[in-house]
């Protein structure tokens, strides 16, 4: 990243030393070197930029292809197998990669980014969330909606475990607003309403649990939301 500034920084004033130089009389010869530069610049600058998507894309697909080795492991609840690969058929007499690994030698592509999340959701199961914590925030920047929202969930998960419980509302929040039509929105919106009745924020309580109960009234979860505003003596109008 620091180099990819300093050459956008370079670009940046050579152009601007280029166009003061024109408005005080500088030779055109001059600029057109000048500009030429920009030029050279920005070929090998964007030459990169493709190369450095190839390189992503065949990561991804390698990514993609170890997912798809423990992902049954994981559906069934081996977990064990699934984070370290080990008792998996071997790949060449070898251990094929777990979730963790997978994580973490492929986390800037977007399966990486799912296997984060994968890895995440075990450890806060086992009361683990500091580590939990990290593997969270890396799957809340796939370009998955899904995959964001589940990690923003399970950011929010930790902060509950934790006893933080003003933090998981906002993070159960939150989630909420980024899973608009994955289907999991009324499960956000009313872990959102009973976090911030744990942590005594009513009104913020009331506003979740109307949420559910209006825009989700056939689901499971705004039976469970009426129940809330019950506990909190409120009634919709």
């Amino acid at each position: 990243m620091e180099t990819t500034t300093t050459t956008q920084n370079t670009e940046h004033g050579s152009a601007v030393t280029a166009v003061a130089q024109q408005a005080t009389g500088a030779s055109v010869f001059t600029n057109i070197k000048l500009i030429g530069g920009i030029a050279v610049a920005l070929v090998v600058l964007i030459g990169g930029y493709v190369w450095y998507d190839a390189m992503q894309e065949a990561k991804n697909d390698e990514a993609n292809v170890a997912l798809g080795r423990v992902r049954e492991a994981f559906v069934n609840g081996d977990f064990d197998k699934a984070l370290t690969g080990e008792g998996l058929p071997r790949i060449d007499g070898a251990t094929p990669p777990g979730l963790q690994e997978i994580a973490d030698t492929y986390g800037s592509t977007p399966a990486g980014k799912t296997a984060s999340l994968m890895v995440g959701s075990v450890l806060v199961n086992r009361g683990k969330t500091a580590e939990a914590r990290q593997y969270f925030e890396a799957a809340t920047s796939s370009t998955s909606t899904e995959v964001r929202s589940a990690a923003l969930a399970g950011l929010a998960a930790c902060a509950e475990h934790d006893g933080n419980f003003a933090e998981a509302a906002a993070k159960y929040e939150e989630a909420a607003q980024v899973s608009d039509n994955t289907g999991l929105e009324d499960r956000h919106w009313l872990h959102a309403g009973l976090t911030y009745e744990r942590a005594g924020n009513k009104e913020k309580a009331v506003a979740a649990y109307t949420i559910v109960i209006k825009k989700y009234g056939q689901s499971d979860a705004a039976s469970q939301a009426n129940l809330g505003l019950a506990r909190l003596g409120t009634a919709i109008d």
